[in-house]
């Protein structure tokens, strides 16, 4: 298995990954993950912009010359009235079904650690349903629940 840095090459296949990851969210969580009809070509379009930017980093699992896993980085700012000025955020992980418990989340994980620390983020973050299963992953990964979201629909 290998860890590839986003290319165009694997672009198309990440796309996939990701309308996978919203509609899994979207039968297990609900309205709350609702999509839009155009999703795939709203996916393509900031995915596309994402790939440009300094601040962000996708990082690619490959196995047998296949996509089978993404991992999508940012590095955002705080406000600017903390010492700490930037940390790092997960905003997705996400493994095909087939090829969990391969450590291969384990391995995308610890590519964006890497490279987090490569940019001086002293600290990642991460938004995970309290119902989801990965709950146990975050937390070996040494990941500690810091906050409640909560939400109110109307």
């Amino acid at each position: 298995m290998n860890i590839n840095i986003l290319s165009p090459e694997n672009f198309n296949c990440v796309t996939e990954l990701i309308y996978k990851l919203q509609m899994d969210h979207l039968k297990k969580y609900g309205k709350y993950y609702a999509l839009k009809d155009d999703v795939q070509d709203r996916i393509n379009r900031i995915l596309g912009k994402l790939m440009r930017s300094r601040t962000t980093r996708i990082f690619v699992a490959i196995e047998n010359q296949k996509c089978v896993g993404y991992i999508l980085l940012k590095i955002e700012k705080t406000i600017p009235i903390y010492l700490v000025e930037k940390y790092g955020y997960i905003s997705g992980l996400y493994v095909k079904e087939e090829f969990r418990n391969k450590d291969i989340a384990t391995h995308l994980l610890k590519q964006a650690e890497k490279w987090f620390k490569q940019k001086n983020v002293p600290y990642a973050e991460l938004k995970v349903a309290q119902e989801n299963s990965a709950q146990e992953f975050w937390n070996k990964a040494g990941y500690a629940p810091k906050q409640t979201i909560r939400v109110k629909y109307f």
